[in-house]
């Protein structure tokens, strides 16, 4: 697992798009964008000029790994989520992951991929009408402990180095301490509207 790389390739997919779509999104296969208010916020953006869009973001609390159920949305069955700061820049909003392809020239991400340095036309509109659901191994605390001992064994040299990935080492008692918080600050997200 090597962060650099993942950015690298963050910062270079979502080009093969400009010319041929309007928007892109660009998240990770643990992130899900989510809103009953999507195209009518896309319009706005559109109306308004904005080229790239902020949300907030909410890391998954659960009891256990969900079962799956036909017709349900993961956060119908996993249901509780806390506000997760990822984004050091900007805290009221997560990861800048749906943009215009065909004004942005570059979006920089950084090594971690939550903080980007957009160059070109980039004009950043904050929703509260759509969010992000970060799995982020939210299934209960012995399945993050095991999934985060995981991707700790994968870290490469690059990461280590660098310290990229420390959290996937934290001790047991530091992720129970961290995952109660979770759980005490987490909300119903089935009423987000």
């Amino acid at each position: 697992m090597d962060d650099a790389i993942q950015a690298a390739v963050k910062n270079k997919a979502w080009k093969h798009s400009k010319g041929k779509a309007d928007w892109v999104v660009a998240c990770d296969c643990d992130e899900l964008l989510w809103s009953n208010h999507l195209e009518e916020e896309l319009q706005y953006m559109k109306d308004n000029g904005y080229t790239a869009m902020g949300n907030v973001w909410y890391a998954f609390f659960g009891e256990s790994k969900p079962e799956y159920q036909e017709g349900k949305l993961l956060h119908e069955l996993v249901k509780r989520g806390a506000r997760q700061v990822i984004n050091w820049k900007d805290k009221n909003i997560g990861k800048i992951m749906l943009f215009n392809p065909n004004v942005i020239e570059d979006m920089k991400y950084e090594v971690g991929c939550h903080v980007c340095n957009p160059i070109g036309d980039y004009k950043l509109y904050k929703s509260d009408k759509v969010y992000t659901f970060h799995i982020d191994k939210g299934f209960g605390l012995e399945y993050k402990i095991k999934e985060s001992r995981k991707r700790a064994e994968r870290l490469s040299e690059r990461n280590k180095r660098f310290k990229w990935g420390f959290h996937y080492k934290y001790s047991e008692e530091e992720f129970m301490i961290r995952y109660n918080q979770g759980i005490e600050n987490s909300i119903d997200l089935t009423t987000l509207s």
